[in-house]
Formats: C-alpha cells, sequence, structure tokens
C-alpha cells in the first residue's frame, strides 16, 4: 500500500491503493472542469509563480463551490491550499472542505488560520444547522499566511482521517452520514483562499 509519507499527487494512472481516480482537476489550462459555483466570488487566478489555481476571492457570504461526484462515499480527496488574506473580524480566515453533504446535514473539515486550527464538524438538523465537534477532531496547527498546505481526507466506513502535509492530524469516527456531494467553502467575507490539486478517489462501497 501507499505509505501515509507518498505524494500522492504522483501517481502515474487512475488506480491507485487510495481507489479509482474520478476527479482531477490543477486549473493549468485556465478552466475549472467539473465545479459548479453556488455562492462567492470564484476565479482562476496566477498565484504569482506561473501555477493556475482556483481563488475564492471577498464577496458578502459564505462561498460554496462543488466538485466530483455527487454521491461520494467511501476514498480519498485531496487537495492544496492557502490563505492570501484574512482579519481579525469574526470567522475571517476560515476556509473549509464539505463532504457526505446531504439536504439537512454534512461534514466540515475547516483550516481556520486566525484561530490556528484544524476542525472536523457535523452540522444537521439534530444540532440545529450548527458546527458541532466530533470527538477527537480538533487539533492545534500553527498556519502561515501565503504558505501552500497539502491536505488528503481519507473516508473509509465511519472512519475518518485528515493529513495535513502527509502527516496524520486527525483520526475519528462517526457513522451519520455515509455519502453527498463535495465542496470547498470559506468565510469569505475578509478572506482570500486559494486551491489547487484537487483529486477525489472513489473506493468500491
Amino acid at each position: 500500500p501507499t505509505p501515509n509519507n507518498s505524494v500522492i499527487a504522483t501517481a502515474p494512472d487512475s488506480t491507485t491503493s487510495f481507489g479509482q481516480l474520478v476527479y482531477d482537476e490543477n486549473f493549468d489550462d485556465g478552466t475549472d472542469n467539473g465545479f459548479f459555483y453556488e455562492n462567492g466570488n470564484w476565479s482562476i487566478v496566477d498565484d504569482g509563480s506561473g501555477n493556475k489555481v482556483l481563488e475564492s476571492g471577498k464577496s458578502n457570504n459564505w462561498s460554496y463551490a462543488r466538485f466530483g461526484p455527487t454521491n461520494f462515499s467511501n476514498g480519498t480527496i485531496e487537495y492544496r491550499i492557502r490563505l492570501t488574506e484574512y482579519a481579525s473580524s469574526s470567522y475571517s480566515g476560515l476556509a473549509f472542505l464539505i463532504f457526505h453533504e446531504q439536504p439537512q446535514a454534512s461534514y466540515i473539515f475547516a483550516t481556520d488560520y486566525k484561530y490556528s486550527t484544524l476542525d472536523f464538524k457535523y452540522t444537521g438538523d439534530d444540532t440545529s444547522y450548527k458546527w458541532v465537534e466530533i470527538s477527537n477532531g480538533t487539533t492545534s496547527f500553527d498556519f502561515q499566511k501565503n504558505k501552500w498546505y497539502s491536505v488528503r481526507v481519507v473516508i473509509s466506513g465511519n472512519r475518518i482521517s485528515v493529513y495535513l502535509d502527509q502527516r496524520l492530524a486527525i483520526d475519528t469516527t462517526d457513522s451519520r452520514l455515509t455519502n453527498g456531494k463535495i465542496k470547498f467553502g470559506s468565510a469569505s467575507f475578509s478572506t482570500v483562499a486559494q486551491f489547487d490539486d484537487v483529486r477525489v478517489w472513489v473506493l468500491e462501497q
């Protein structure tokens, strides 16, 4: 099997120990194939090194962008993320991955630059649509502005593992949701977040 400290982006074909590669977008050609924007101010920009990335710019609301399979269950989601702007205002510095999204519930993995944490939470009608921390779902991390970080979220049954820069950061279980949509998002009132090298693998159910 692929070791935890490997860089998945070097995988030469579409079938790996992570399953079948079903979505792969790096924005290098200036397009955002398979992305559907539900809110916010999204665009493809140069990250300053000649590399094109997807940016969630400032707007007057939360930003959401859906991608990948609409009924994702078991598998791996990988991407790179960095924040170039955030402030001291409420929710600023928050960017996140939503998965297993249902009409009334979802899981949320957030990189919180302002409070220097990684947070894995659940929201649904049973929590009055508030984000509630899952057991062992939060850990400290000292983020730096303008620095790229690689994220890998691995879902296998009720087990969810999150790796940051190839190191295990969160390892927990929750069985409330088993499938659903995948989205990126940010609290874009005063936050500018960038995403790149997005890949999704699926495992047989």
